[in-house]
């Protein structure tokens, strides 16, 4: 839990497929609430409700903001969209 705080407030992680990334923001009925659990997938990308496919592996977490948040910007004035890496690949068992 200690590394998801970090890397959250950091940005700085690279994210990969099969990374488990929580998608939020306040701002929009959709992301708002719960953070919303999506998996990337093996070609990189992130399917997000209402906002359609957005490639992650190979972005920092803060990257990957700016892409969500500049999708969500067609739907609402100001978001402001946080994510926080919910299960690194690399520690899937399985």
């Amino acid at each position: 839990m200690a590394d998801e705080a970090l890397t959250s407030a950091a940005g700085k992680y690279v994210m990969g497929p099969e990374d488990l990334i929580g998608v939020r923001d306040p701002n929009h009925d959709e992301y708002g609430g719960n953070t919303r659990a999506i998996r990337i997938d093996s070609d990189g990308d992130a399917l997000l409700p209402l906002l359609g496919k957005v490639h992650a592996a190979g972005f920092t977490v803060e990257r990957v903001e700016e892409l969500i948040a500049a999708k969500l910007s067609r739907l609402t004035n100001r978001p402001d969209v946080s994510i926080v890496v919910k299960e690194f690949a690399g520690q899937r068992r399985g």
